[in-house]
């Protein structure tokens, strides 16, 4: 019955629900003292994968007497519930939540990164280039910002945002506004662009497969007159495929202005989601077959997956329409004319990308 309630509720509110439940039968003393608790932690670690609310209720056993002669005392079971509890809060608290409740009482523009915590060196890559040369430089530490050479476009990337005082030196020496350092820090933004004097400022989301779930990264660009700065959380090097065509000097990327590279890693973040998209309609296509041959209950746990992924996809895509849209119809002097042309057609692409969400969860709906 719980099933099929919660079922029917993330149907109404577009919302993903689970349930799940925590067995005190006879183990009240043993799992308020910690004997559980590597266990309680690998299932919290679950709820927290699932990523969404998990309703968690005692099993029907404790509704009878079936272990009456075995279980606790009223003060051991409560003692034991209120421990799991806390187990479970600790554990599926954000790593952004937990980070912005230390940062009540800051002044605006204060840096704290939001992200996991991370013991890989960050990796700095300059590229600078024109039509007939090419450069790179492979860094872990930020010490230079000479943009003196007007007749190069300079790409810095920074892999990693863990190490703060090197985004404050960035931001001195482009002279970036500390609520823009902040929000590259925060990695839980809504995509959106920020127009300033001297540069404009873009988050998007990064949609990527990691095994069988869509894993979100936020993607920060700053785009200036002859300057580009990527950053990104994790030290996968998302933009390879850009770099290999400005190393290669093959196509237009060599011979065009910073607008068009920053054009170019929104396309390549675009393109992303479709490679998502082939991977849901594929997974819808087979549940379509479960549902008449023969559905059992891990059949319900992969359309709420799906379902998830749509969820995720659609908080990522959405916004973005509006972003691409503002860049397609702003007057920067910093977005060339011939560049408006390839932002149109990429405002199509997540037009299109938001149609195939919006089917998709139409049919996941009606499987349920």
């Amino acid at each position: 019955f719980e099933v099929e309630a919660i079922s029917r509720l993330a149907a109404e509110s577009d919302e993903t629900y689970g349930v799940g439940a925590v067995v005190l039968t006879h183990g009240e003393t043993d799992a308020g003292n910690g004997t559980y608790d590597d266990q309680i932690i690998a299932r919290a670690q679950d709820v927290k994968e699932f990523g969404k609310p998990i309703l968690i209720r005692w099993f029907w056993e404790m509704d009878g007497d079936k272990h009456s002669a075995e279980a606790g005392t009223p003060s051991q079971y409560i003692a034991a519930w209120r421990h799991i509890v806390g187990i479970f809060r600790n554990t599926t608290m954000s790593t952004s939540a937990k980070k912005r409740s230390e940062t009540i009482g800051q002044p605006p523009g204060a840096l704290v990164y939001m992200g996991g915590k991370s013991d890989k060196e960050i990796e700095i890559t300059i590229s600078t280039y024109n039509s007939k040369e090419y450069t790179e430089t492979v860094t872990q530490s930020f010490q230079a910002c000479d943009l003196s050479r007007k007749d190069y476009v300079t790409w810095i990337n920074i892999n990693g945002l863990h190490r703060v005082k090197d985004l404050e030196y960035l931001g001195q020496c482009f002279h970036l506004h500390p609520l823009v350092l902040e929000d590259i820090l925060h990695t839980d933004q809504r995509p959106k662009l920020e127009e300033f004097e001297s540069y404009l400022f873009l988050i998007v989301k990064m949609l990527q497969l990691s095994g069988l779930e869509v894993a979100s990264e936020q993607v920060s660009i700053i785009l200036g007159e002859n300057f580009v700065i990527s950053l990104h959380e994790h030290d996968e090097d998302i933009f390879e495929p850009i770099r290999q065509r400005l190393q290669a000097g093959t196509g237009r990327l060599r011979g065009a202005g910073a607008d068009y590279l920053a054009y170019a890693l929104l396309d390549l973040i675009v393109d992303h989601y479709f490679i998502i998209l082939e991977s849901l309609g594929e997974g819808i296509e087979e549940i379509e077959a479960e549902l008449l041959d023969r559905p059992t209950p891990a059949t319900l746990s992969r359309i709420h997956r799906l379902k998830r992924d749509t969820i995720l996809m659609r908080r990522a895509v959405w916004p973005l329409r509006e972003v691409v849209n503002r860049l397609e119809r702003s007057d920067s002097p910093f977005i060339q004319d011939h560049t408006l042309l390839y932002l149109k057609d990429a405002y199509d692409h997540v037009t299109m990308v938001i149609d195939s969400i919006e089917t998709y969860r139409d049919i996941l709906a009606g499987m349920l």
